[in-house]
């Protein structure tokens, strides 16, 4: 029998080695470690909502990594989701940022946020607070949509709850910096609206 190749064994014994050491080194480091003691991924999204940034409170909450098809196999962190989603998109909105004022008012219309999930209980007079302020951040074809929504808050409530949300959105509006960002176009939003929302203007 031949002696096996030479050059072409100790080439791939050349490209065995790096691998074996990268293998033997991360084994060290990991040995006694078991994996059920890792954060599953929405622990780690949670996480960072939490310290107040902005964008990680956007993902978590409108895309929140929890498995949306078998809600049992995500129990804690649907659990989790519910009792935080909410807060920490109120603390979005009030730091200005549209996309969340945007779903705050879809949040208090009675909208489910992913997993069907409500993460607020409906107010009338927050979501048409919100859907006003909403107004002034968007593109203007989303002005019309929203527009579709505010009819239908202010058909079913009184002239006080509409003077008091007109007035507490001019009070939001008033204490909101102008930011650089461009005018929202909420068909970009990932979240799907019922018709009425989606209809053309």
């Amino acid at each position: 029998a031949a002696d096996g190749g030479g050059d072409g064994d100790q080439a791939g014994a050349a490209n065995i080695a790096p691998l074996q050491a990268m293998v033997d080194r991360d084994t060290a480091i990991c040995r006694g470690l078991e994996m059920s003691a890792q954060p599953d991924a929405w622990q780690y999204g949670l996480r960072a909502a939490k310290s107040g940034h902005v964008p990680s409170i956007l993902r978590f909450v409108l895309q929140p990594p929890l498995d949306e098809k078998e809600f049992g196999k995500d129990l804690a962190g649907w659990q989790a989701y519910r009792q935080s989603a909410g807060p920490l998109l109120v603390q979005a909105a009030e730091r200005g940022d549209p996309t969340a004022v945007y779903h705050l008012f879809l949040a208090y219309s009675g909208f489910p946020m992913p997993g069907g999930t409500p993460i607020l209980a409906p107010d009338d007079e927050r979501a048409l607070t919100y859907a006003i302020v909403s107004q002034a951040l968007v593109d203007d074809r989303s002005v019309r949509v929203i527009q579709r929504r505010v009819d239908l808050l202010e058909a079913r409530m009184d002239a006080d709850a509409r003077a008091r949300a007109a007035a507490n959105a001019q009070r939001i509006l008033a204490t909101r910096r102008a930011g650089k960002e461009g005018r929202l176009n909420i068909a970009d939003n990932p979240i799907p609206q019922t018709p009425i929302d989606c209809d053309q203007p």
